[in-house]
């Protein structure tokens, strides 16, 4: 990956991050690529968005967000699930999903800048 492009992600993922203060970290190692995309279905259906992203550039792009709270927890592999309204909504999609695909390990998340275990 180019520098420029490294540069645009990061960009893109702090706006990203600053427009959404609702942001959740999952493990999901272990899932099928069918469980991944019916896990984006279901994150998309409820309003919500899931990424992966590089780790490093991720730490980047939260610093100066509300996410940077949970810097710490961009480490393996990493899904990045974000809603700019509904953290609710959001975390009843994962909680949901996990409990059919325990693959999927929900780690941390802040929501309305404010540090969940």
């Amino acid at each position: 990956m180019l520098r420029s492009d490294k540069v645009r992600m990061v960009e893109g993922l702090a706006a990203d991050f600053a427009k959404t203060p609702h942001v959740f970290l999952a493990s999901y190692r272990g899932l099928t690529a069918n469980q991944s995309t019916e896990l984006r279905r279901r994150v998309r259906n409820a309003g919500g968005t899931l990424r992966v992203v590089k780790n490093r550039l991720a730490k980047r792009a939260s610093a100066g967000t509300g996410t940077e709270k949970i810097r710490d927890g961009f480490a393996g592999m990493i899904a990045v699930a974000a809603h700019a309204s509904d953290p609710v909504g959001l975390a009843k999609v994962l909680t949901e999903f996990a409990k059919d695909n325990p693959q999927l390990d929900l780690l941390s998340g802040v929501v309305d800048a404010q540090r969940l275990a």
